[in-house]
């Protein structure tokens, strides 16, 4: 089976839950999702994962709903609560991030790092392992210097997981096409590399996006670490486009952030893989100072979990009379999987271990069908 549709759609909750026992969720969702039988069992979680606060437009009425005491004046301001989708939206665009450090010049980011012996992944796995409990929207970086693009990079760890899904795809049926380049040697060692990336859609019968990633170190020298924080897409997907602009067309914030998506990282990968091999002279300098984490088999396995095995008990519209179960959208899944690497630590989850997990081309998914030959 390579059928697209089969392998990437998202299933209904009828489709999670038909010919399987429902485990209620009480405590830890990472435990019990680990726990279930995937073939006989899936999860229910019968409450609301996205914080309350973001169900309010106006921050003012959350904080009042928070002291008030009058019923007629609760039930007034609880009319002006955001439908389950709006609040995933606000959720994934305002919601607290794990960041890399924000290290203000050159000097600072390479004296730090020289001193630690770092890379940008013991930073990363640093950030994750430290961050206080809490609900995550995302990992994120920003550049220093050697771009004029300044605006703060955001990587959602549910696109990671699509990303390592996609790139799968394409190792085993549809190849991408990676052509590096760049102007001179002096721009390898003070900007970083460039490459054009022909990435398959998702989508039954549609054309590959063709698009460059740019901003990645290929030179081993002290800048390594500085020009990885300007590593960028100059994709546009339309799905972010429209999670974004749906319901904040008014908000400057999506002008100052770009957000990384499943079809740029899988072409990321497809880089690094090609660094790595013969034609790319097996280097590791772009793998090695990447600030996209590569995920394990046990997070690609988790977020199958999510996908499907897992239903929200909520109210989905206003005016809802009674909850019903949902398929967990992208904001309850990225704040389930931050939670699963606060419990089980970034080695665990956002690296990848060829002697523990095998390559990260080999991944087993749902749906997804073997390499053929």
């Amino acid at each position: 089976m390579t059928d697209k549709l089969e392998i990437f759609r998202k299933p209904t909750a009828r489709q999670i839950t038909k010919g399987k026992n429902g485990i209620e969720a009480v405590d830890n969702l990472v435990d019990a999702l680990l726990k279930l039988d995937p073939e006989t069992e899936y999860l229910i979680i019968d409450r609301d994962l996205i914080p309350e606060r973001f169900f309010y437009e106006n921050p003012e009425t959350y904080n009042r709903l928070l002291t008030e005491t009058d019923p007629r004046v609760i039930a007034k301001l609880r009319k002006e609560r955001l439908a389950r989708t709006e609040a995933s939206r606000k959720f994934m665009k305002h919601g607290p991030e794990i960041h890399y450090p924000r290290f203000s010049s050159v000097d600072e980011i390479v004296l730090n790092t020289i001193k630690k012996r770092w890379t940008p992944m013991d930073w990363r796995g640093d950030r994750f392992d430290t961050a206080s409990p809490g609900f995550y929207a995302a990992w994120s970086y920003a550049p220093i210097v050697g771009t004029n693009d300044k605006r703060k990079r955001k990587v959602p760890l549910v696109e990671v997981a699509k990303g390592a899904k996609l790139f799968d795809y394409a190792s085993r049926f549809a190849p991408i096409i990676v052509t590096p380049y760049a102007d001179s040697e002096r721009d390898l060692e003070l900007e970083g590399g460039s490459a054009i990336v022909e990435v398959p859609s998702r989508t039954p019968k549609a054309r590959k996006y063709k698009f460059e990633i740019s901003g990645f170190p290929v030179a081993d020298n002290q800048m390594k670490v500085v020009i990885a924080n300007s590593l960028i897409s100059n994709h546009a997907c339309s799905d972010m486009l429209y999670r974004i602009r749906k319901t904040y067309v008014n908000d400057k914030e999506s002008s100052k952030v770009f957000n990384w998506d499943a079809h740029d990282i899988a072409g990321w990968y497809a880089i690094l893989y090609h660094y790595l091999s013969p034609k790319g002279k097996r280097n590791k300098i772009p793998l090695e100072n990447s600030q996209i984490p590569l995920p394990s088999q046990l997070f690609a396995d988790i977020y199958d979990r999510l996908r499907y095995n897992a239903v929200i008990r909520t109210f989905e519209r206003e005016g809802q009379k009674r909850k019903s179960l949902y398929p967990l959208d992208n904001a309850e899944m990225e704040i389930t999987m931050h939670g699963a690497v606060q419990k089980l630590g970034h080695d665990a989850t956002l690296v990848s271990k060829a002697r523990r997990d095998g390559k990260l081309a080999d991944y087993q998914w749902r749906n997804m069908p073997a390499k053929l030959g």
